[in-house]
């Protein structure tokens, strides 16, 4: 089973010493308006959004990848005139894209690897379905894990915000 440290242990030695060093690593945000505390919903939409603001403004890293960021040029009038033609999205804000930054940090709070890819695909809106013929685990224990994840992230932030 795996272990999910939300800065609270029920044991005491070198589990204590990790939950407290991945609570300490997480970035901490402000919930968003309207919110007193961080709740598992709120949590599973900043990640999902933060891997949204990620992979809109990801390209090749290096400056190469700048040319990648930039928006995309119509030549011809013909390309102007077709309603259908495709344009890449324009790049994330910088506040959303350092927000993104730091919501990526909450998924340290999960220790175990293959709950922690469970969790993001979760977030970004894979359903279990998809997650459990990806993952070979059972929906109802995928449940289980999203649902322990999401929890002990909202704890160790609202540990963190206090």
């Amino acid at each position: 089973m795996s272990q999910f440290s939300a800065g609270l242990s029920m044991k005491r030695g070198q589990d204590d010493l990790r939950a407290d060093a991945s609570c300490a690593s997480i970035s901490v945000l402000a919930p968003p308006d309207g919110a007193a505390c961080w709740t598992s919903e709120l949590v599973k939409a900043e990640i999902g959004t933060a891997y949204r603001v990620i992979s809109q403004a990801g390209g090749r890293p290096g400056p190469a990848g700048v040319k990648v960021m930039w928006p995309e040029t119509r030549a011809e009038w013909g390309d102007r005139a077709d309603p259908g033609a495709r344009l890449r999205p324009g790049v994330p804000e910088p506040e959303a894209i350092s927000r993104a930054e730091a919501a990526v940090t909450w998924t340290k709070v999960v220790e175990d690897p293959a709950d922690r890819k469970v969790l993001i695909g979760r977030c970004c809106g894979a359903t279990f379905r998809q997650l459990s013929m990806l993952d070979g685990r059972s929906e109802p224990t995928l449940r289980k894990v999203v649902r322990k994840g999401l929890s002990a992230i909202a704890s160790a932030v609202n540990l963190r915000l206090r």
